[in-house]
């Protein structure tokens, strides 16, 4: 799947979106004739599903167009979800904590035995060798407040074997190289933005990255903001979470330059929840600047699979070449 910043750029409507009760009726019916006339396992090649994503969701259909975007419908699996949320694993006590403090407006999230705590149990049981991140929760629940609560599952599912679940397998260097690829592209963006976060705020980029890239966003941006980034993270994948982390520090730079370590919260606090105020009000707006953010995609795609090449082969064992190993069995993916 191909795309480049300039094909979005040029497409997008701006913040003078139709807000009309009719224009919004015949953008979710777009969506609807799109979606029953188009094959969901080709939605991430489809450029007039990417122009639809450009202008924007409904709300009413926003977890159907999640759903098919994200070809969750070949995942299902009749009466699967209802088994696997009844077996409690290992770390049953860590979820139920977490959920509890999640959340705080949607109680019926928080509950024990509610729909939150059964799909984390459930994909925790089909992906058992996963290690557990506060950041599944989080993810999982606002797919929750989109979708029903198997829905929600197989579309978690989904969005995970697409493009998150290599940040939390144990001993998987994903997280390093796209944090190292981030910290690459600020530099190239603004190099004197890079210098001073990295070297005399001394931010950290792994934390920065691990919090915003394993729960995509998540707690960092105003929901109306984090369902169009979600829109577009579902199509796009990660060079979408590279657009928004620039994004944020461009739309934070003036504060990042000019306000010192001793004043106000700290730099990595206001980066990892920027106040409201700080961002643009029309999440539309918020797009466009990700949508403008230089970057070639295609690049990135090629960059970071170069990088996870050059680490994989850094990993390799270095033994005897006259006595090659065997393994058993095949390696569990």
């Amino acid at each position: 799947m191909n795309s480049s910043p300039d094909s979005f750029s040029r497409k997008s409507k701006g913040p003078e979106a139709n807000t009309s009760v009719q224009a919004h009726r015949d953008r979710e019916l777009r969506w609807i004739s799109t979606m029953n006339s188009s094959d969901p396992a080709q939605a991430k090649k489809s450029k007039k599903i990417k122009r639809l994503l450009i202008e924007g969701v409904p709300s009413s259909v926003r977890y159907l167009v999640w759903a098919h975007i994200s070809n969750s419908g070949s995942k299902k699996m009749s009466n699967v979800y209802t088994q696997l949320s009844k077996r409690r694993p290992a770390m049953a006590q860590d979820i139920e904590q977490d959920v509890a403090q999640s959340f705080p407006d949607h109680p019926h999230l928080r509950e024990p035995k509610g729909p939150l705590v059964s799909v984390l149990f459930a994909y925790i049981a089909m992906v058992p060798d996963l290690r557990y991140h506060r950041g599944l929760a989080i993810i999982a629940g606002h797919l929750l407040l989109q979708s029903p609560e198997e829905d929600a599952f197989w579309t978690f599912l989904a969005m995970m074997d697409s493009y998150l679940r290599p940040y939390f397998m144990p001993a998987s260097p994903q997280m390093g190289i796209d944090t190292n690829l981030f910290v690459k592209a600020v530099e190239v963006m603004d190099s004197q933005l890079a210098t001073r976060i990295f070297t005399q705020l001394n931010v950290r980029p792994n934390e920065l990255c691990g919090v915003w890239f394993s729960s995509v966003f998540a707690g960092a941006l105003p929901l109306e903001h984090l369902h169009r980034v979600w829109d577009l993270f579902l199509y796009e994948g990660f060079p979408l979470l590279l657009r928004v982390g620039l994004a944020i520090l461009s739309i934070c730079r003036r504060y990042l330059l000019e306000t010192p370590t001793s004043q106000g919260p700290s730099h990595m606090a206001y980066l990892l929840r920027p106040p409201s105020e700080a961002l643009p009000g029309d999440p539309e707006q918020f797009i466009a600047q990700v949508l403008a953010v230089k970057l070639k995609d295609d690049d990135i795609r090629k960059s970071r699979v170069k990088m996870e090449a050059a680490v994989k082969q850094q990993r390799l064992p270095r033994g005897p070449t006259s006595q090659p190993s065997h393994p058993r069995g095949r390696a569990r993916v």
